[in-house]
């Protein structure tokens, strides 16, 4: 009996380990695909292989999901069957959660200081919260040929850039623009335009606003 007592805290430490890996596991799929990026067959893979090697996980998963020394399909369908039900009961208290981002923060660190640590950035906040169908696109070089609105505080901006028709909101996260003099004080100011890097949050096939990060001259 004092054997089992002994080691009662290590298992308990072991389950508990396997429950936050899974929970925020899952916890970043919901993120992703409340943002429209939800992978659900790369979730699948990562829990199959890491139940695979924890004993812990496999016995939480064999009593909660699915017993994981089943096949991939079994795993698969047990998700596909609870996911979205998932997802639309966690869509409400998300659009809450992230309602700093972009406001009081740049972003929302969820699991932080852990393996499992994973971040809910402004582009994937405005998509969260936003009631419009929006979507996420991969960062990108950009040439802005006149920016002439700017928030120095907030790092709001409109701009004019090449290839696209009107004015486009954006916000910048660069801290350059922090210094005095930066890039985009300075073009505003001589009215002239500069290269940058941004991350495109899409609405029908078009740029609804740029989250920007970088620009040279």
């Amino acid at each position: 009996m004092a054997a089992v007592y002994n080691d009662y805290p290590i298992f308990h430490e072991l389950y508990k380990n396997a429950m936050d890996w899974i929970i925020a596991k899952i916890g970043g799929y919901l993120k992703d695909t409340l943002a429209g990026r939800g992978d659900v067959e790369k979730l699948v893979e990562v829990i199959h292989e890491q139940a695979k090697q924890q004993s812990a996980l496999n016995t939480i998963l064999a009593n909660g999901i699915v017993k994981a020394n089943d096949d991939l399909a079994s795993l698969h369908g047990k998700l596909i069957d609870t996911l979205p039900e998932l997802v639309e009961n966690a869509r409400s208290p998300a659009k809450k959660m992230v309602a700093p981002v972009g406001k009081t923060c740049t972003q929302m660190t969820q699991f932080a200081d852990t393996e499992n640590e994973f971040i809910v950035s402004e582009p994937e906040a405005l998509v969260i919260r936003s009631e419009l169908d929006l979507e996420i696109g991969e960062m990108q070089d950009y040439v802005c040929n006149k920016i002439y609105e700017l928030n120095l505080g907030t790092g709001a901006c409109k701009l004019y850039v090449e290839g696209i028709g009107g004015s486009i909101n954006g916000k910048i996260s660069d801290p350059a623009l922090d210094t005095p003099n930066n890039i985009y004080s300075r073009c505003l100011n001589e009215q002239r335009g500069f290269k940058f890097k941004a991350k495109p949050v899409d609405r029908d096939g078009e740029i609804h606003k740029l989250f920007i990060s970088d620009a040279t001259e």
